[in-house]
């Protein structure tokens, strides 16, 4: 998986320079340094409120990109700061930022086969469809892209971190550089609703400030090929309160007298969607238009409903539109 987003963003990378390199090569070589050093990233537990981990894990990333001479900066937030990286190749150049996180979601061990989620294990499925732990040792030898990486974080959002890290060690080799300046932003409470992150925008928008804005973070697609999203859903919150009698009631006391305000909430929130899944709000698509070219541009995306809802284990998928 990593291998494939290496060659990626090198191709990315490359769109912006005359280079026409074929990577293959030059990633092969350096395949087995870029899966040791994301072994080295993910083992170190990154649970935003362990403060003084989410630190080990900015120390890590600091260290390894100013060794490609990026300026490293540690931003004054509300919670836990926020990391930031820049290299400007020419002031005359176009700038992208990345964005990045460095934290991962809550984790029960209990609920992994491995004794430690934050001690990576590599694994390649049997003959049963099983994943089965092999010794690291295995990447010696040839490296088949089909084996795995099982930790937390493994792959949100730290295998970006290690893609765009190793795609600039390439480049760099290649006495290569891209024809644009590079700012990255560590998030470090992104699963946390990105609190801290937010309250640094309007304080260092200038800092921030880029041509293109590039999220590396999101789903990976069915057919396991490297993909660009053009937009990513909102979100949107509010708080809604049911209220019952002045003291819980036995049912078979008040029962079908009094509501329970479990179902009144219940009721409220089925009344918003169909049993489709399409919104039924009042007004939810205006101003929402499927072009006949945006339509053109969602066919041309191999999904296999069939397989899609195989491999999520669903009988029915909602019927809002035409595809996933």
């Amino acid at each position: 998986m990593i291998k494939k987003f290496i060659i990626y963003t090198l191709f990315l990378s490359s769109i912006f320079s005359n280079a026409q390199n074929n990577w293959d090569a030059q990633i092969d070589q350096n395949f087995r340094q870029v899966l040791e050093k994301h072994k080295a990233l993910v083992s170190i537990p990154n649970l935003p409120e362990n403060i003084y981990n989410m630190m080990k894990n900015a120390d890590w990333v600091s260290n390894e990109f100013m060794a490609l001479d990026f300026k490293l900066s540690v931003l004054e937030a509300t919670e836990l700061p926020v990391l930031f990286a820049e290299k400007i190749y020419d002031k005359n150049f176009k700038t992208v930022l990345f964005y990045i996180h460095l934290d991962g979601q809550p984790v029960n061990p209990k609920m992994w086969d491995q004794e430690d989620p934050f001690v990576p294990v590599l694994k390649k499925q049997n003959q049963n469809g099983d994943w089965e732990a092999i010794n690291w040792n295995n990447l010696d030898k040839k490296i088949d892209d089909d084996w795995r990486i099982f930790a937390r974080a493994a792959a949100d959002d730290k295998a970006p971190i290690i893609m765009l890290l190793s795609a600039l060690e390439i480049l760099k080799q290649q006495n290569e550089t891209p024809n644009f300046n590079i700012k990255v932003v560590f998030d470090l409470e992104e699963e946390y609703a990105s609190e801290a992150f937010l309250s640094t925008l309007d304080k260092y928008k200038d800092l921030y400030a880029s041509d293109y804005f590039i999220i590396m973070d999101g789903p990976v697609h069915p057919s396991n090929r490297p993909t660009l999203t053009y937009g990513c859903r909102g979100v949107a919150t509010c708080t809604i309160t049911t209220y019952g009698s002045k003291l819980p009631q036995h049912s078979g006391h008040y029962g079908n007298y009094v509501s329970n305000p479990v179902f009144t909430l219940a009721h409220l929130l089925s009344s918003m969607k169909s049993q489709s899944g399409k919104v039924l709000i009042k007004d939810y698509y205006d101003g929402i238009e499927m072009t006949p070219e945006l339509k053109a541009v969602l066919n041309r995306v191999p999904d296999n409903k069939e397989q899609i809802d195989k491999n999520l284990v669903i009988n029915t998928s909602e019927d809002v539109g035409a595809n996933y």
